[in-house]
């Protein structure tokens, strides 16, 4: 009698605790920056924003991650945070976009990008605007 009781609310229980695991991991991902860390990379993209030309509705963004032999982890929050501080431009990862931003991170160098880009575009423009943040323009034959 207990176990059939157990069965019928497992489901139940498995649920909650996918729910609280779900809510734990969003407190803490929300937790880890705050409006302060939105403002200022806000003013770092602002450079980015005025330097794309108008009618770009959509871009393209690489990070360090995408970098081959990185073992750097996609970092989600940097990725909304330009997203954000771009609007309109939607960004969408990888070299599709005529127009990208690269967010490679401060210890990046542009000697250890410029192979990587050289293999996946045939001719580009680019500008570093500090703290290892490019914006690259793919320049069609």
């Amino acid at each position: 009698m207990a176990m059939k009781k157990l069965r019928r609310l497992m489901p139940y229980f498995l649920s909650a605790l996918c729910i609280m695991g779900y809510a734990f991991y969003m407190y803490t991902e929300f937790n880890s920056f705050n409006s302060s860390n939105v403002s200022e990379w806000e003013e770092r993209m602002e450079p980015i924003r005025d330097a794309l030309p108008l009618g770009i509705f959509e871009a393209g963004y690489l990070a360090e991650s995408d970098i081959p032999n990185n073992s750097v982890a996609f970092d989600e929050a940097e990725f909304f945070m330009t997203q954000y501080a771009l609007a309109p431009v939607a960004l969408i990862r990888g070299f599709q976009s005529s127009w990208i931003v690269g967010n490679f991170g401060s210890d990046a160098s542009f000697k250890d990008i410029e192979p990587w880009l050289e293999n996946n575009l045939r001719e580009y423009k680019i500008q570093n605007f500090g703290f290892g943040i490019y914006l690259i323009q793919d320049i069609p034959e």
